[in-house]
């Protein structure tokens, strides 16, 4: 299984890029992408993405920002 751990401030359309290619490896693969406290659309953007898999949000409440896990 792969693991894939990303942070991100304001990396929306980097974000848009990299979860799209992952899902196109032919491996199992667990996504962790830490939020810190963007403003660019990221955090909404990830929560969107994640209402299809409600384990898919949690928060990072102790950096203010958010960690959504897939």
């Amino acid at each position: 299984m792969l693991y894939a751990v990303t942070a991100t401030h304001n990396g929306l359309a980097h974000t848009q890029r990299l979860l799209p290619a992952l899902l196109r490896l032919a491996l199992p693969f667990r996504v962790v992408v830490v939020d810190n406290a963007s403003t660019d659309g990221t955090v909404e953007w990830l929560t969107q993405l994640s209402a299809t898999k409600p384990d898919a949000l949690d928060r990072n409440l102790s950096h203010e920002g958010q960690t959504f896990l897939s």
